[in-house]
Parts: structure tokens; sequence; C-alpha cells
């Protein structure tokens, strides 16, 4: 058969095509080589915890490694190539959530595997160790152990590692040190470096080994205790080099004293918390090809004008607690001047700025999507010219803690968090918000007026602050699309009307503050049916009515403040049931003090015997009420307890002798009571009588020392307390004279907030 010239490529290529096709499926249906499959299952026994279920693909019936997670093999011969293994963190309680067991030597068998990764998880086995064998692996090219706490020295055999181009040993907070690192020259392909949180404290000749390496593009040796940076290289090798992070290592020397200064080629340096002082050098304002500049958190003191003006790459600016001072409108003179900036985050907060904010701030830098200039002395208002810029990309502000006057314009309709509490802005909140809003912190001003119905449009709320402002009028109810709220804070204000009602949509609600404000009606029962609720504060306002009884359904809740309300009827049972204040944990630890703030209202029957359960409770104030009956015996169970206050009630018989046991006390209130009998002594009742002379006044029936009336006599004790019906009326009346003049009449608390 005659064939045309043209057709016999197309043949060849046919054939090609059809070979090419024929070794597709060699992965599914080859099984892996039997030795590495040998391997892989000795690494699976060596582990003895696996809740991320990681390996729950890797069966003995399956011949085929190929296909189990986590392994890669070659389409060509089925050796496998690649073992990504990674875990996770647990957020909620700060932990590694992976692997559990230690790596094993079998996995030497792999002869031909190039990426290795089994970070974040638990595998640094009974001895600790980074596994010296590693250093056998010949063909590996990426080796990540980060997260793994390992302990001890990272092995010199990992020098062997002549194929590496990618190594991450950071973030090992076992407390792994490394004193000599001269093999890593021997990488002589490595581009990615990162020792973070290894203590190099020994290697003095750092900068030496580093520069060695010319391949490398990333260096991070942030947290790793280096004393200085100050060495004298006569040659730079280091061409390659666009990432260099130095954080975290307490210098303690000049800027200009530094090594590094003529790397130009350099994309990314960050030198944030090392004690550098002195000014930046010239030098500086050559590396044009920098996108993050991060000196935070060190001695600058002030910046020569014009340093920045050249650096039109410049993404990432922070100077965070960095400058001694300076007025705003130089500083922006020394900021890049370039006609397209790409400056988007620009970090500026604790450094004493005065001045204003420049009326040309945002049209020089459209680009911005984070400005933050908080804790400095800037004064006057917010530029209205951020109203005007449409197209303007900032998500992110926060100017608090300065002294900006003067209305709140209209924002960027982009921005999603917004904070500029503590300052001096007044007058009505703006029209409308961006809808895109997550975070609205507006508290410790002057602002007034009643909030707009457009607030409501912010349906990814899930943090408002309103605090200590002179809002009024109701709260709109209507907001029922804002369904995210964690965070609701708006105490010192004069709002009024009822609780807000939409609050019963958001089902991730974990603080309400409503304090000191003209809320009126009955609490709704919904509440007990917000478990993450931590704080729950709603005293000197006019909430009537019974406690709910489901309010103890709060498991997490670690502070309840119903205090001066004309709340009614007995205190419920079932508030032992707060599992929140039975538990020693995270919270107390960090300085927040779970409270029982029921005083001031119109509450009737006795203190609950199971009151003694709440472990975790620090303050019991259950002061100018109708109770009556006897003070629990097992009260002195409360071990935590700090402050007692039952003053003002109807409370009769002896005073538990367990009192005495409270070594944590230091706050006692019994006074104007019916208390009767001896008074229990004890080195800590006498201290707190010392300080508090009056804890027992009020009381005729008691009798012994600290008190000079003897108990030989009878003594007839007084026949109605103090928490009658007349104090609750009276109370209600001056509450409510009082924040209708002004809501500041009363003194303000303070918060702890979780966030």
């Amino acid at each position: 058969m005659n064939m045309n010239p043209t057709s016999k490529p197309l043949l060849l290529l046919g054939s090609l095509l059809l070979l090419a096709a024929s070794t597709l499926p060699l992965q599914a249906t080859t099984a892996c080589v039997p030795r590495e499959w040998d391997a892989l299952l000795a690494f699976k026994r060596g582990i003895t915890s696996d809740p991320l279920g990681l390996l729950t693909s890797w069966k003995e019936d399956d011949h085929d490694c190929c296909r189990w997670r986590g392994v890669t093999c070659s389409n060509l011969t089925g050796h496998v190539l690649r073992l990504h293994l990674n875990g996770g963190y647990d957020l909620d309680r700060f932990e590694l959530v992976g692997l559990v067991g230690e790596i094993s030597p079998q996995l030497l068998h792999l002869d031909h595997i190039e990426h290795l990764d089994l970070s974040i998880n638990s595998l640094e086995g009974p001895s600790g160790q980074i596994p010296k064998f590693l250093g056998s692996m010949n063909s590996l090219r990426y080796l990540n152990l980060s997260s793994i706490p390992f302990t001890g020295t990272v092995p010199p055999q990992l020098g062997n590692l002549s194929n590496l181009r990618y190594l991450d040993l950071s973030d090992m907070e076992g407390g792994v040190h490394l004193t000599d690192i001269s093999w890593l020259p021997r990488l002589g392909s490595l581009k990615f470096l990162n020792l973070t949180y290894i203590d190099l404290s020994a290697a003095s000749d750092w900068p030496y080994v580093m520069n060695m390496i010319p391949s490398l593009r990333v260096l991070s040796l942030s947290f790793c205790r280096l004393q200085r940076a100050n060495q004298s290289l006569t040659h730079f090798n280091l061409t390659k080099l666009e990432k260099l992070d130095l954080s975290m290592n307490y210098f303690d020397h000049p800027y200009a004293s530094c090594w590094f200064w003529n790397l130009t080629i350099l994309k990314f340096l960050d030198l944030s918390q090392n004690r550098l002082y002195d000014q930046l050098p010239i030098a500086l304002g050559d590396m044009t090809s920098l996108r993050v500049l991060r000196i935070s958190n060190n001695d600058l003191g002030s910046m020569a004008p014009n340093l920045l003006r050249n650096l039109c790459n410049l993404e990432v600016l922070d100077l965070d607690e960095s400058l001694s001072g300076g007025n705003m409108t130089e500083l922006f003179g020394s900021l890049p001047q370039c006609s397209s900036s790409k400056l988007s985050e620009l970090k500026m907060s604790y450094n004493n700025i005065n001045g204003s904010l420049p009326a040309g701030l945002f049209r020089q830098f459209p680009n911005l999507v984070t400005l933050d200039m908080s804790i400095n002395l800037i004064t006057g208002p917010l530029p209205v010219e951020i109203a005007n810029m449409e197209t303007m990309a900032m998500e992110y502000l926060d100017i608090r803690s300065n002294k900006l006057s003067g209305q709140i314009p209209l924002l960027p309709r982009n921005l999603s968090a917004l904070d500029i509490h503590n300052n001096s802005l007044s007058g009505p909140l703006p029209s409308e918000f961006g809808v895109n809003i997550y975070m609205l912190i507006l508290s410790h001003n002057h602002l007034s007026g009643h909030i707009p119905g457009s607030f409501c449009k912010m349906q990814y709320l899930d943090t408002i602050d309103l605090a200590n402002n002179l809002f009024e009028g109701d709260f709109p109810q209507q907001c029922f699309s804002m369904k995210n709220i964690k965070v609701l804070l708006l105490s010192n204000n004069r709002f009024a009307g009822t609780f807000p009602a939409f609050l019963e949509g958001c089902i991730q609600l974990q603080i309400i503050d409503l304090s000191r404000n003209n809320f009126s009606s009955k609490l709704p029962k919904w509440i007990g049916d917000k478990k993450d609720l931590v704080l729950l504060r709603l005293s000197y306002n006019a909430f009537s009515g019974v406690i709910p009884d489901n309010i103890t359904n709060l498991p997490n809740l670690r502070q309840l403040d119903l205090a001066a309300n004309s709340l009614s009827g007995n205190l419920p049972r079932s508030f032992t049931k707060l599992e929140g204040m039975k538990r020693e944990d995270g919270y107390n630890a960090s300085g927040s003090v779970p409270e029982d703030g029921l005083s001031s209202n119109c509450l009737i029957g006795g203190i609950p015997e199971q009151i003694a359960s709440l472990a975790a409770l620090k303050n019991l104030n259950l002061s100018r009420n109708n109770l009556n009956g006897k003070i629990p015996y097992k009260i002195g169970s409360l071990q935590s307890l700090e402050s007692l206050e039952l003053s003002r009630n109807n409370l009769s018989g002896e005073i538990p002798s367990t009192l005495s046991n409270l070594s944590y006390l230091s706050n006692l209130d019994l006074s104007y009571n019916n208390l009767s009998g001896t008074i229990p002594s004890g080195s800590q009742l006498g201290t707190l009588y010392m300080e508090h002379p009056d804890m027992y006044n009020g009381n005729n029936g008691l009798c012994g020392p600290p008190l000079r009336r003897n108990c030989s006599g009878d003594i007839e004790p007084r026949q109605h307390g103090y928490g009658d019906d007349n104090y609750c009326s009276i109370w209600g009346i001056f509450l409510g004279l009082a924040y209708s003049a002004h809501p500041f009449l009363i003194y303000s608390i303070s918060i702890t907030l979780y966030r």
C-alpha cells in the first residue's frame, strides 16, 4: 500500500499517543513497591493516636499504597515520591491535633522519596529527638518537621541531604538548640530555610555560615536568640535572597551596623522586636524591591526625611511602637511618594505622633486595606475625603485612643473593621455604614442621638461596642438579619425600651452588656438558650419580673450581673447548676472574676444550700434584697471566694463558723440583717473586721469578740430587716430619676472583655 509522505509523521504521533495512553492507568492498576508498602505500614504501627484520621485509608489488605491518603507515587515506577501528613491546630484549646507517636526508621526504605511533610504532629517519640536517620534519606528535596515538639539538638546528619531545596524546622517549642551550624553550607541547593524558635544563641558566626549558601531565597531566623547582627561581611553571596526574617532576637545595637543593608534584591525584611536603635541607614532607600518592611517594637527615634520616598513597591510598612514622636504631616512626607503607590498596610501605633491626619492621606494611598494609627496623640477630625473615595480598598481602620474630634463621616463601603474608641468624637452616627463590617467599636466617645435603622443592614457584624457614649432611645428592634453577633456592649448610655429582641436569633452570643441604661421589660426566657454566653451584665436598668429559671442552662457563664433592677421572686435554686462558675480554668487565670451580681433587687426567699457547689465563684453579692432564712453552713466551701456581701436583707440565725475557712476572703459585709449569736473566731475574720469595722452593724443579736457586746445576757434581735418592699420602691424611683437626668450620675464600672 502506498502511503502519503505527510501521513508518516501522523502515524508516528498516533503510535506515541497510544503508547502514552497505555501507561496512564499504571498507578491505578499496579500496586506500589512491596518494600515501600511494608515501610509505610511500619510507620503506621508507630502511631498511637490519629484524631484526624490521616491514616484510615492505610489498610493491610490494600496493597496499592499509592492510593493511600498523603501518599504520592511515580506514574512510571510506582515508587513513593511524596509523603504529606501534616496535622492541624485546635484553636479553642491551643494545642496540636495530629498524629501521635514516633517516626519509624523503616521510612529509609522509601529510596526515591523527594517530599516529606510530617509537620504539626506529635511525632517526637520516647526520645524526643529529631531522628538522625533522616539524614540518610538522600533523595529528599523537601523536608518539613515544623511544629513537632522535639527537644535536644538538630542532628548534623541533615547536612548529608545534598539535594534538599526546602528545610523547615520551625516552631519546635519543646526546646531545640543548634550550636554548630557548619553543616548547613553542605546543603548547596537549599532555597528555603526556616529555623524559627531554634536556639542559635551559641552560633555567633551565623551570618558567615548563611552567606555560604548562595542558593538561599528565604531565610527565617525569628526568635532564635541571636545575639547580634552587626558582623562585618567582606563579600555577599546571598544574591538571590528575597525574604529575611530576623524578628524577635534582641540584637541591642544600632540599625546601621547590621550586615544586610546591601541586599538590595530583598522583597521582605522583618526586624521587629530586636532592640535596634538609632536612625535607619540611607541604604534602606536603595532597597527598591522591598514589598514588606516590618521594624516595629524597636527604638528608631525619628524617621529621616524622604527615606522611604522611592520604595514604590512597598505593600506593607509596620512601624508600630518604634518612633519616639513626630508630626503626622512630616511623617506622611517620609512615606513612599509614588504615582501608583502599592501600599496596602500601614501600621504606626504607639508612637506619640501628634498633629492631624493629612487631607491627602487616602488619596495618596488608595490601595490601603489596613490603617492602624492607634494609641497616638492625633487631633482634629477624620478627613471627610474618605467618604468620597468610592473605590477605596480600606477594610480595617484602627484609630483608637487618640484625640480625634468632630463627627464620624461616611466611611468606605469596603470597610470590615472599625475601631475608633477612646477619642472625643461627637454628634450622631453616619446615616449608614458599609454592609461588610464585622467589628464596630465606638465606645468612650461623646456620640449621641438615636441609632439609625440602617444600622440593621450590617448583617456580618459580630462585635458591637457603643458603650460609654450619649446614645438614647430604643435600640433598633428590627435587626433580625444580624445573626452573627457575638459581643454586644451598650453600657453607660441612655438607651431605653425592651430587651433587644433580635438577639434571640444570634446563636453565637458570648457577651451581653446592657448595664446602666433605661432598659425595661421582663428578662426573656430565650437567654437560657445561648450556650456560648460568658458574660451577662444587665445591672442598673429597670428590668422587672422573676429571673428566668433556664438562665442556669448557660454552661460557660462566668459573669452574671443583674444588680439594681426591679427583679422579684425567689432566688432560683437552679443557680447552683451554673457549670461555668464551678470550673477553675483559663478565664480565671487570665484575670476575669466570676460574679453573681444580684444586689439591689426585690428578691425573696432563702439562699440555697447548693450554692456551695459554685467552686469558682469569687464574688457573691446578694445585698439589698428581701432574702430571709439562715446563711448556708456550706458557704465555707467556696474556697475561691474573695468578696461576700449579704447586707440589708432579713437573714437570721448564727453566722456559720465555716466562714473562717475562706482564706482568700478580703471583703465581708453582713450588716443590717437579723443575725444573732456568737461571732465565729478566726484570724481571717479578725483581720477583715479591722479593715471593715462596720461589717456586723445593724445586727443587734450578734455578740462576742470583736464586738464589745458580750453573750451573757438575752439579746432581743431586730424584728424587721432592712431589705423590705419600701427599699425596692425607693430604689426604682431613684434609678429612674438619675438616668432621666444623666447616665453618668452613677459611677461607671469596668468591663472584662473576652476577644
